[in-house]
């Protein structure tokens, strides 16, 4: 059994290098800105929202150089979003901050919108800007060098989901699409979600539906993007990592043991001997304090430099489960899971599994607090039995 130090250069081949570098595919893998007076209040149940892992100024060397086609969208945007529901027209004004990820090898958004407004001129309902009637979305963007495809994720504190798009550039635009059957219906529903340049001083999202298998597509979503010329207050600095939000649902406060800074011992259960190595991890409130985001960071394998990982996480209030999205700079990989707490433990599944697949689930245990752990276990059998190949011990840092 090994253990390998952060910050030190590891005995290790290039067989070792792929091996570690499999098991993380197959097991899952800022900018801070001054604060005003009027955005205090929206801005009180974020934490400070960073990576500490390495300045996210550049594009890391080691990533594919693909990922500049969207470089253009960094930094600091004023947002106008307007939605179409029911025959009539919404419009919400905010804000967006975009920096790299995953120590340089994605994108990552951070978006807030005010309450609606009927003129697109105000909040015209809602002068106190009321966080229940605001949105906030995390998006991560990037390129799957291993499929030569887009992958995004968003978390939605509004809809309080997690979804997950794939698709290709064209021209200086993205095209990405997914597929469900909302609200248990019989319909499958396409969305198609396209970003589109123009020139560097402005973007565009747009958000668009199919029912009859992309033969046909009816508008849902548009977001304008215009860049910032003042300094946008969007992330609060605050010592304590932000608040969670006072009207989310009780359930929500299964994850909170995660806010703040810890040290990590994590093992890894190869076919040939364990690995072991330390991590750093950082979780804060995020999307208006309904969700926690985490940042963990590690240096295992010269063959395998600036490790990372992100997860965000929000309690889907309506579905009565949490909603996780990961994303792993190890092949920059994206999943979808969840599960809810179960006695003294937090349990999470992949998400769309059957009796055939590999089944894999993640407990959280032992908690806290100033400590706690998480494993994850593999099933081939349909869950009659488990093992483990992955954990992890956490231990609160000193700040």
């Amino acid at each position: 059994m090994k253990i390998f130090r952060m910050g030190t250069a590891c005995p290790s081949t290039r067989r070792r290098s792929f091996r570690l570098g499999a098991a993380f595919l197959l097991i899952l893998g800022c900018e801070v800105v001054s604060l005003d007076v009027q955005a205090q209040t929206r801005v009180l149940y974020d934490g400070r929202l960073f990576d500490q892992g390495v300045t996210m100024t550049e594009r890391s060397p080691f990533a594919d150089s693909t990922l500049d086609l969207m470089r253009p969208m960094l930094g600091k945007w004023q947002v106008r979003e307007t939605t179409w529901a029911g025959g009539s027209e919404a419009v919400r004004h905010g804000t967006a901050a975009i920096t790299y990820m995953n120590r340089g090898y994605s994108y990552m958004e951070r978006l807030h919108l005010d309450s609606r407004d009927a003129d697109g001129e105000g909040n015209d309902e809602n002068d106190d800007n009321d966080v229940s009637d605001s949105i906030d979305r995390i998006s991560f963007l990037t390129y799957q060098a291993a499929n030569t495809q887009w992958m995004l994720g968003v978390a939605d504190s509004w809809t309080e989901t997690v979804e997950l798009f794939n698709g290709h550039s064209r021209d200086r635009s993205l095209v990405l699409t997914n597929a469900s059957r909302r609200r248990g219906g019989p319909f499958v529903v396409m969305t198609r979600v396209t970003y589109r340049m123009v020139g560097d001083r402005a973007f565009e999202v747009t958000s668009e539906v199919s029912t009859d298998f992309g033969a046909t597509w009816k508008p849902e979503m548009r977001r304008d993007y215009e860049r910032a010329t003042d300094d946008v207050a969007f992330a609060a600095i605050r010592a304590d990592f932000g608040r969670p939000s006072p009207d989310r649902a009780p359930e929500s406060a299964a994850f909170d043991f995660l806010i703040g800074k810890w040290n990590a011992i994590q093992e890894l259960r190869t076919a040939a001997e364990p690995i072991r190595f330390r991590s750093d991890a950082t979780a804060v409130y995020t999307l208006g304090g309904r969700g926690v985001l985490e940042f963990s960071w590690y240096d295992v394998d010269p063959n395998l430099p600036d490790a990372a990982t992100t997860i965000v996480r929000i309690y889907n209030s309506a579905e009565r489960r949490w909603e996780s999205l990961y994303h792993t700079n190890r092949g920059n990989g994206m999943l979808d899971f969840g599960g809810n707490k179960e006695g003294d433990e937090v349990i999470l599944h992949l998400f769309d599994t059957n009796r055939r697949d590999n089944i894999s689930r993640f407990v959280f245990h032992s908690i806290a607090d100033n400590t706690y752990a998480w494993y994850s276990e593999l099933s081939s059998d349909a869950g009659k039995s488990f093992r483990t190949n992955w954990s992890i011990e956490f231990e609160r840092a000193d700040d």
